[in-house]
């Protein structure tokens, strides 16, 4: 028989095979000082709190006049309701005040015809105490049949009326 051939002769020897292998995943290692996680950002992390102190301090600000803003709205709501209050009391006032100065002129006027009257039936009263009493004569009832009389004279009328109706 022949001799038999190695079936793994066409491979290099293992050892070297996974030396070369791992050769170009290893690294020489070199020890450098690594830093510390997010070092580079406490900079911009410092300058981020202060814009944040600056930006609430300007918030606080705002807070504040909106707030005296308000407080300032409410006083002068108030101070309308006061006025407003105080002027319906001034015109209900002066409307009962108009209304007792009618009432005053209405009885004053009243009391003044009331005393017209009065004066007027005693001057009647005394006008006919003076006058001198009439004599039951011919003369006098003639006279006051006279000053009485109308004539009668309706002939112009009664023409028309008989013209109108004939």
């Amino acid at each position: 028989m022949p001799p038999r051939k190695n079936a793994f002769a066409h491979k290099k020897n293992t050892n070297e095979n996974n030396q070369n292998k791992n050769s170009y995943q290893k690294k020489p290692e070199v020890i450098q000082k690594q830093p510390e996680p997010f070092e580079h950002l406490i900079p911009r992390i410092e300058r981020f709190e202060t814009n944040l102190d600056e930006h609430d301090s300007a918030i606080l600000g705002v807070r504040k006049r909106m707030e005296q803003y308000e407080e300032e709205r409410k006083e002068e709501k108030r101070q309308e309701e006061l006025e407003r209050v105080e002027a319906e009391k001034a015109e209900k006032a002066a409307e009962e005040a108009a209304e007792k100065a009618k009432i005053a002129a209405e009885k004053a006027a009243e009391g003044a015809e009331k005393q017209a009257k009065t004066e007027n039936q005693k001057e009647n009263e005394a006008s006919k105490e003076n006058q001198v009493p009439e004599n039951n004569s011919k003369d006098s009832n003639k006279n006051k049949n006279s000053n009485n009389a109308k004539p009668f004279n309706n002939s112009n009328k009664n023409n028309k009326n008989k013209k109108r109706y004939k």
